[in-house]
């Protein structure tokens, strides 16, 4: 049994660890300043309602209403939205009342979008909110985007997924496994960031050679893509053996995916739950893709496994290509789209059809807001656009751009994908690392396990 020295000296290490932590949790979204906001004269209230703004939803007023965080005079970010004393465009004092204005509260989880072509969280359909208490995916439980029985059934697939003998048995704490982390990507509060509005074909592995074995993967396109760092697919997976996994538990004790519900006729019947139909053993070394060479491509293989059919996150892995991309360089600097492979491959886009590019790396800031490229070819072509601009011309909205005065409130809240804000694309490395909860929680766990001593 430890002393109590020995014992403080333990709580005062996890205490130290906690501190070193650079993990920052971000704020709750705060309420909208609807007062702030014009008047909704278009949406046919009378300017002179006592209450003129309840027609915004929170996040319309927060599009506009945002503090300019350079700004040391507490100025709005888009001025047209802002009043003061009856002025469009002055400073605004954060003391008239502004902020205790809630204005349709329920709509604020549903009518959001983070930012052109990036939507809402794929399994709630709402924006990341504080849950009930999560258990397998308890490093999200200050934000995230699942609710507890999606928690649940990360954990039964999961159990599922990695049942293969008690010899195989995951040792410590599983939810640290990196199975166990891409699980929770349903959950992640940051998925939103790593979606990519673009479809992606399925791929063919190899299956060391034996092509009828497995077929493609998935066995069907998706419309929508999900960005993983290369680097975490790699430390987590296996490079080199390529896909042996952790202590190469792949290779020594396989999966268990499950198995579809086929009818007679061998078609496969919807909305079955998983593993109501039984399981198929997978090795997951099996889905390799050599190069021309004859080599391993490690990024094809590793998406070959991630893209198995019931393989990944549930609901994540029916809708979602799992698509790997570079986020550092050899000298670990962050690593973005080379200009001139952009340019090539936009002008290959189909633009009559509202192509979406698929690049195998993340594009900055810049360059899907503020660089000019040509979409397409001959008569299609779209010259001297930015990616958003081609973007929104070509989604359903059919918004354009540059026409368009995003500083005007109306013109603003109409128009979503031009003028809400849009951020560098990023990939999922897992969130890993306890979050301040964790460790708090663990802090109290030993504060209360020393006093028994």
């Amino acid at each position: 049994m430890f002393s109590r020295p020995v014992f403080a000296g333990v709580v005062a290490l996890i205490a130290v660890q906690a501190t070193a932590q650079s993990i920052v949790i971000p704020p709750k979204q705060a309420a909208a300043k609807a007062s702030c906001m014009l008047p909704n004269v278009a949406g046919g209230r009378d300017p002179n309602d006592e209450n003129p703004m309840i027609a915004y939803t929170i996040e319309q007023a927060t599009r506009c209403k945002g503090w300019d965080s350079e700004a040391s005079d507490s100025t709005c970010a888009t001025p047209s939205c802002c009043t003061s004393g009856g002025a469009v465009g002055a400073a605004v004092d954060d003391e008239d009342g502004c902020a205790s204005e809630a204005i349709n509260s329920k709509d604020n989880l549903y009518n959001f979008e983070a930012w052109g072509g990036q939507k809402n969280c794929a399994v709630t359909g709402m924006k990341p909110r504080e849950p009930r208490s999560l258990s397998f995916c308890h490093k999200f439980n200050e934000r995230a985007c699942c609710a507890p029985v999606m928690d649940d059934e990360n954990t039964a697939m999961f159990n599922m997924l990695t049942g293969v003998g008690l010899s195989c048995r995951i040792r410590g704490d599983i939810r640290e496994d990196p199975l166990a982390q891409w699980y929770c990507m349903n959950c992640d509060p940051d998925q939103p960031s790593y979606v990519r509005d673009a479809p992606h074909d399925p791929i063919d592995p190899d299956c060391n050679g034996d092509d009828d074995g497995c077929g493609s993967s998935p066995s069907e396109g998706r419309d929508q893509t999900l960005l993983v760092c290369e680097d975490w697919a790699e430390s987590s997976f296996g490079k080199d053996p390529i896909l042996e996994g952790p202590n190469g538990r792949f290779d020594l004790c396989g999966l268990l995916k499950s198995s579809p519900c086929l009818d007679g006729a061998g078609n496969a019947i919807p909305d079955r739950d998983p593993y109501t139909c039984g399981d198929d053993l997978v090795i997951p070394s099996s889905y390799i893709i050599s190069n021309d060479d004859g080599t391993v491509n490690t990024r094809m293989s590793l998406e070959a496994f991630m893209n198995v059919d019931s393989m990944g996150p549930p609901l994540l892995n029916e809708g979602f290509y799992f698509k790997i991309v570079p986020r550092v360089d050899e000298n670990g600097a962050a690593k973005f789209c080379d200009e001139d492979d952009l340019i090539t491959e936009y002008a290959a886009l189909n633009v009559s059809a509202g192509a979406r590019p698929q690049p195998n790396c993340l594009r900055t800031k810049d360059q899907l807001t503020e660089t000019t490229y040509t979409f397409g070819s001959g008569a299609d072509a779209m010259a001297g656009k930015t990616y958003q601009s081609y973007y929104c011309a070509t989604s359903d909205a059919g918004e354009d751009c540059d026409a368009l005065d995003c500083s005007d409130a109306a013109v603003h809240m109409a128009n979503p994908c031009c003028c809400a804000p849009w951020i560098a694309e990023a990939c999922f490395d897992s969130a890993m690392g306890l979050s301040p909860i964790s460790f708090a929680t663990l802090l109290v766990a030993s504060v209360a396990a020393f006093t028994m001593f």
